[in-house]
């Protein structure tokens, strides 16, 4: 007799979109992504992350995005993207945390935020944790 082998499919990486208006830091941010396997999206802009993602056909399993951008906050693009999909993990990196009020954050679906210069390893992680 044969012996029969299973194959094991492993299961697609999450999809996360990435959003900074300084494309430098964005870039960085997405390439490190991909580099552990996640599929990545990067917009500089807020408005067409938005617009991407209002598509309900299109996978997303987590944003991450700038505080301070010139179309709009994080928090305004937090609260926009809750009311599209409000399962949809928010994570808000920025170097001006004083300003941004946990509670407040959360409440408009921020999961998660993360200081700038944004540690990889940091980063990797509150991914796992919001996603999972």
């Amino acid at each position: 007799m044969s012996e029969v082998k299973q194959l094991t499919i492993p299961a697609p990486m999450p999809v996360v979109v990435v959003i900074d208006d300084e494309e430098i830091v964005g870039m960085v941010i997405n390439l490190s992504l991909r580099r552990r396997g996640y599929t990545t999206i990067f917009f500089n802009s807020a408005n067409e992350a938005i617009a991407h993602i209002a598509d309900q056909s299109v996978q997303v399993d987590a944003v991450i995005t700038d505080y301070s951008m010139p179309e709009m906050t994080g928090l305004d693009l937090a609260k926009e993207l809750r009311a599209l999909r409000p399962n949809l993990p928010v994570v808000i990196c920025s170097g001006y945390f004083d300003a941004l009020n946990p509670d407040t954050a959360q409440s408009l679906g921020v999961a998660a935020r993360i200081s700038k210069p944004v540690n990889q390893d940091s980063l990797l992680q509150t991914l796992k944790t919001v996603i999972a």
